[in-house]
């Protein structure tokens, strides 16, 4: 089945070679269908997310880049690292540099680049 995005609203990032946010996790909304998912029961019910692969990458990363790119979910077509990073307080982007795995401390790298 062909990956089938909800569209709209999209950031206009260009994000080059960087994959920072494709160690997130992207969290499926309705209408989103056709994608590798897993779930995460929660007192609401399921939550759908894509697919990771053992090193917490998306598995639609290749070494080429997003597989799916044009197909992506809506996640991945609204995220703007730079305009998250911006929104951060300090005491949080100091806490995700203590806490963070090395994937979220790579996100705040990436973010602070582009804000």
């Amino acid at each position: 089945m062909i990956p089938h995005p909800v569209r709209g609203n999209e950031a206009a990032v260009q994000c080059g070679t960087c994959t920072a946010c494709c160690y997130q996790a992207v969290v499926l909304v309705d209408g989103e269908y056709g994608y590798d998912e897993e779930h995460i029961p929660t007192p609401d019910g399921l939550l759908r997310l894509l697919k990771r692969r053992d090193d917490g990458a998306c598995v639609y990363l290749t070494d080429q880049g997003c597989s799916i790119h044009d197909a992506r979910p809506s996640c991945c077509r609204v995220f703007d690292c730079g305009r998250w990073y911006a929104r951060l307080n300090p005491a949080m982007r100091k806490e995700i540099t203590r806490r963070g795995d090395r994937n979220d401390r790579r996100m705040l790298k990436a973010g602070k680049r582009r804000a």
